[in-house]
């Protein structure tokens, strides 16, 4: 088997990578403080400014009504909570309540539960203020929308160090970091994880990360039982926040399945990974009874995947939030990826990067199908979430041999266009969060580079 870079790369990064690496994890840490700030700033509005809560929209709103209903008046009706809600504007309001109810009466509620289970701690946390405060436990004063944006910020600053130490079993530590933030800062990952926190993509990244890191550590302890429930709470917390997320998990299925038929493992710790997925899947399955008064529902009832007409091309390429089209970071690091994946040593690498490469074929095809293949209002194809774990490693590997090229411009412009490329995408990211940039229509490179300029310019 091939070297899959030349031997001559140098061991210590160029002053250039340093200084980019540099500007990458400054750019980060000021994007999370950035939004952290902004978000909860609306939540203590200047007389005459409107209240925002930090919870909004359809989606968004149904994440957190499993959550509000069980903790507020442990049931399930969700028309309570879409009467009370400040989330929703009048129209979609109105138009939520006129859905048809479930077998129960109740209105229906398609979304997993995986981001309210994340959630109960920074709830409890911001109910413990509000009673300390005498605010109204109501699940929406400014203290639980606080708490809940801090402890969405807390599991993805936990999914790039876990990103981080699985990328350093690929390439080295000069070339894994930039790796894992220059993708970060440009992709839609910068959007559901610094910003609009209240979609499931935080979680499913952390949830994918944490199966991964865990699968791993399993392959070199079969026999530490924590690391299987790592596991095990990975996978099912990733299942249940988004259910497509099942496809990702095939390395850590296979990892099981390999301690097993090796005999490197007995029973005992595959069996309590399943356990503790389990009763991820139990709670699912709880509040499916609950809802629709049967364990195992589909909820996406009335739409479909079109097989036959799937949008293939679309789905990465379309100005209507293509993959490499709105994040064209992504593309560098699946290109990374693809040549990693052709030329990797090692026997559990060589896994991973197969299984990842199943897992991403076979999410391209599902999300291509779906009938709704651009994900409705959306910075970029977000349903592409745990892929980008993969494109990290990719990118971090791209760089590494980019630095044993013996062109120094190519070193240099790799690393420039992708430095660029994070900083312009964080820029258009505050200019979606502040509704200058269309989430809900296709957006041309020249809109948005002309949105970026007048940005610039103070227009």
């Amino acid at each position: 088997m091939p070297s899959p870079v030349p031997e001559s790369v140098p061991q210590r990064p160029s002053p250039l990578l340093t200084w980019t690496t540099q500007i990458a994890l400054a750019a980060t840490v000021a994007a999370f403080l950035f939004f952290f700030v902004d978000r909860i700033g609306c939540l203590f509005p200047k007389p005459g400014v409107p209240y925002k809560s930090a919870v909004s929209g359809s989606d968004n709103s149904y994440y957190y009504f499993w959550l509000r209903a069980a903790m507020v008046r442990h049931d399930v009706d969700f028309a309570r909570d879409v009467r009370e809600c400040a989330t929703m504007p009048e129209a979609l309001r109105q138009t939520t309540l006129a859905l048809e109810r479930t077998p129960r009466g109740l209105l229906p509620n398609k979304y997993g539960v995986g981001w309210a289970v994340s959630s109960v701690p920074w709830y409890l946390l911001g109910s413990g203020v509000s009673r300390v405060l005498g605010l109204p436990l109501d699940g929406y004063g400014p203290a639980y929308q606080a708490a809940l944006f801090l402890g969405q910020l807390v599991y993805a600053v936990a999914s790039l160090v876990l990103a981080w130490r699985i990328a350093l079993r690929f390439v080295p530590a000069p070339y894994a970091l930039p790796g894992v933030l220059l993708t970060w800062l440009g992709s839609f990952l910068v959007y559901y994880q610094a910003s609009s926190t209240t979609m499931a993509h935080n979680i499913v990244f952390f949830a994918f990360a944490l199966a991964t890191w865990a699968a791993f550590k399993v392959e070199e302890e079969p026999g530490r039982l924590r690391f299987w429930v790592l596991l095990g709470i990975g996978a099912g917390l990733a299942v249940i926040a988004r259910y497509q997320a099942a496809v990702l998990l095939l390395h850590p299925a296979a990892v099981a399945v390999r301690m097993i038929v090796r005999r490197r493992a007995g029973w005992l710790g595959p069996g309590v990974a399943v356990a503790v997925a389990g009763f991820f899947l139990g709670l699912q399955m709880a509040a499916w009874k609950a809802l629709y008064q049967v364990w195992l529902f589909y909820s996406y009832g009335g739409e479909t995947f079109h097989w036959l007409h799937a949008h293939l091309w679309d789905v990465l390429f379309s100005p209507l939030h293509g993959l490499f089209y709105w994040s064209p970071m992504l593309l560098l690091g699946t290109a990374g990826f693809l040549w990693l994946a052709a030329t990797a040593e090692g026997d559990s690498r060589r896994l991973a990067l197969r299984c990842w490469l199943v897992s991403g074929v076979a999410m391209w095809l599902v999300n291509g199908a779906w009938e709704c293949w651009f994900f409705g209002a959306s910075f970029g194809l977000r349903a592409f979430d745990g892929l980008v774990l993969p494109m990290m490693v990719g990118l971090g590997f791209l760089i590494r041999a980019a630095a044993g090229s013996p062109w120094p411009w190519l070193r240099r412009g790799l690393l420039l266009l992708a430095l660029l490329l994070a900083l312009l995408n964080v820029n258009l990211v505050y200019l979606a969060r502040k509704d200058v940039l269309s989430s809900e229509r296709p957006v041309t490179h020249g809109e948005m580079g002309s949105l970026l300029l007048h940005f610039w310019r103070g227009r």
